[in-house]
């Protein structure tokens, strides 16, 4: 004997699940009268932070980029300077709990989706 189970989606669940998928495969600048989604990329002076950040700023989102010597970070100065107003580099040592909190203040209020 094998029992059917029946599985019939609300049409409210079906119609959200939709609008889901939509906005996850909309480009980012795409989205109607939204500001652009925002990163926080820790260590993006180099490595794979350093790509995060170009991926990201290339998609145009806003780019909180932290590194501990923001003067030093040629390249993502230079990303910067390209960006438009939307990136953002910030000297931060994440092994500091006082510059973590001081980042934190400095941001309160202001959603970071990634």
């Amino acid at each position: 004997m094998t029992m059917r189970l029946a599985f019939r989606p609300l049409p409210g669940f079906l119609a959200l699940a939709l609008l889901a998928a939509a906005s996850l495969l909309a480009p980012a600048h795409a989205r109607a009268a939204e500001a652009p989604p925002t990163v926080l990329v820790t260590g993006a002076n180099r490595g794979i932070g350093l790509e995060f950040v170009r991926q990201y700023s290339a998609k145009g989102w806003r780019v909180i980029a932290t590194t501990r010597d923001p003067a030093g970070a040629r390249e993502l100065q230079a990303i910067a300077g390209a960006s438009g107003g939307r990136f953002a580099v910030e000297r931060l040592d994440v092994t500091s709990g006082a510059e973590v909190a001081a980042l934190a203040a400095k941001y309160r209020g202001q959603p970071i989706d990634v």
